[in-house]
């Protein structure tokens, strides 16, 4: 039997007890909410949630995530990337156009903002599985473009292909502004980075497995029609693809909790001050990593006079460098935070831009090499890719939270998409003056230096940032601790950095 204690017993002590509670409570809210202005997110708002998923649904959820990644690889390894690339060369587009072809996929993210107030309110997979689905049955389009070329010539297939990517790139981005918000809710924070590792391992094998393949099949001087058969296994992939999105549970809000309006949608992320640092950090990066991506397969085509598919074989090694690091990444990213994977993988990156400008040779010698920093540069893609989606994920609130993570990557998105436009035109001006560069310099070379400088300038821009809000550094109970403790003792500056392992 309880006994209980004879001063409870009393009116003006258990008054006392109520006082005390509520002003802990009002402590508590209070600190809270100054780590949330800081830029960390403890998710305090989980109460607001309706329909929480059992473990069961999340493990459903995380199942299908991968298995839709898979296929979702396919189709882009088919309709994008290095074989579009590939098959641009093939019917004569020039490098201004080919950057602009490789900026609509990541260019038109701005249209996730339309919809990141309309994904809180009615739900994500309202939004994610008709906008996936027109981009599957888009595809289909792809095939006929070799045909044109055939029948109309150069001009009008390169016009087609434009149309094309720009009308995938546009539903996809629709469809993207609530699929990372839908994976949100079937993965908890404490393996955040552990997950997404997980996942990009998973698709990276099936992609690089499937670029080799693709390599092989396309052998050194394709006909056009190989390319044609390349689009329609894109085309199948994208449709099982839609199977799999229908099966991912979503953990909906209360209809109170959602977004008031797209201007509320676009302020409330902004209005962090440095989560707008992040943006500019992530921003930056993300143009350099897009500044060169579709001119090295053409350097390596046209520089380097590596045959056709021996570019796509070399080219998936971007993916297995990926592979065989995201794991590293995603225990870094848990145990030191995303200050350390930013770091580590921006510094990587710059150095294998740094190794194109002097690659040099012939035969196996030049193949090893080649191989070597698409290896170290997929390593580098991959840390800044898990970076960005570890701290996108954590600095967002369960509630309103897909502001943060749209406006994350539309960022990343539009840098992207900027970046291979101006390195064309960059390209383009130092190809039509190469006549004018120092002996042994090529615009190749010019291009890979700009880029490094890049990194580098993206890089200043993340010491600038505040990352006591990783709360994937050392652990969540330590992190809070020692800022209680800061903020009873000391007066914390506004740019004031905590210093973290692994910079």
């Amino acid at each position: 039997m309880t006994t209980i204690p004879q001063g409870i017993q009393n009116p003006a002590y258990r008054s006392a007890l109520i006082f005390r509670k509520l002003a802990i409570k009002r402590w508590q809210l209070l600190f809270y909410a100054e780590i949330r202005w800081d830029g960390s997110s403890l998710n305090s708002d989980n109460d607001n949630l309706n329909g929480r998923l059992t473990e069961d649904e999340q493990r459903r959820g995380r199942r299908n995530t991968v298995l839709t990644s898979v296929f979702s690889i396919i189709y882009f390894y088919s309709v994008s990337a290095t074989v579009l690339n590939l098959f641009a060369v093939r019917i004569g587009m020039p490098p201004d156009r080919l950057g602009l072809m490789n900026s609509f996929v990541f260019l038109f993210a701005v249209v996730q903002l339309f919809l990141a107030s309309a994904v809180e309110k009615a739900g994500k997979r309202r939004y994610v599985i008709p906008f996936y689905g027109l981009q599957a049955i888009f595809a289909v389009v792809f095939l006929l473009i070799p045909f044109i070329y055939q029948r109309f010539g150069s001009a009008q297939a390169v016009n087609a292909l434009l149309l094309a990517t720009a009308a995938a790139a546009l539903f996809g981005n629709l469809g993207q502004a609530g699929w990372f918000p839908l994976i949100r809710d079937s993965v908890p924070d404490e393996i955040t980075g552990r997950f997404f590792a997980w996942l990009r391992t998973a698709w990276q094998i099936a992609g690089t497995i499937y670029l080799v393949l693709t390599g092989i099949y396309l052998g050194s001087k394709p006909p056009i029609t190989r390319f044609a058969v390349i689009f329609a296994i894109g085309f199948g992939a994208a449709l099982v693809r839609q199977i799999f999105i229908s099966r991912i549970p979503e953990r909906k809000v209360r209809p109170e909790a959602g977004e008031s309006g797209l201007m509320r949608a676009l302020a409330v992320p902004l209005l962090d001050g440095n989560y707008r640092r992040y943006l500019l950090f992530i921003a930056m990066l993300y143009f350099a990593a897009g500044f060169v991506a579709p001119f090295i397969v053409v350097y390596m085509k046209s520089g380097l006079g590596l045959p056709t598919g021996l570019v796509a074989v070399i080219s998936a090694m971007e993916a297995a460098g990926a592979v065989v690091t995201l794991m590293l990444w995603g225990r870094i990213s848990d145990r030191y935070g995303q200050r350390s994977v930013f770091g580590l993988s921006a510094v990587l990156f710059g150095l294998t831009m740094l190794a194109w400008t002097v690659i040099h040779g012939e035969g196996s010698a030049l193949i090893a090499l080649a191989v070597l920093i698409s290896l170290l540069r997929g390593a580098a893609i991959a840390g800044i890719d898990l970076g960005q989606i570890g701290y996108s994920m954590r600095a967002a609130p369960r509630i309103n939270g897909s502001a943060y993570v749209i406006a994350s990557f539309m960022a990343s998105g539009v840098a992207l998409g900027l970046g291979p436009i101006i390195g064309g035109k960059v390209l383009l001006l130092m190809q039509s003056n190469a006549g004018a560069l120092p002996g042994g310099i090529t615009p190749y070379g010019v291009l890979f230096v700009i880029d490094v400088m890049l990194v580098g300038s993206a890089l200043l821009l993340k010491r600038r940032m505040n990352w006591e809000g990783d709360l994937a550094s050392i652990s969540m109970a330590g992190r809070i601790g020692r800022m209680a403790v800061d903020k009873l003792t000391t007066v914390s500056g506004p740019d004031r950095q905590e210093k973290e392992p692994l910079e």
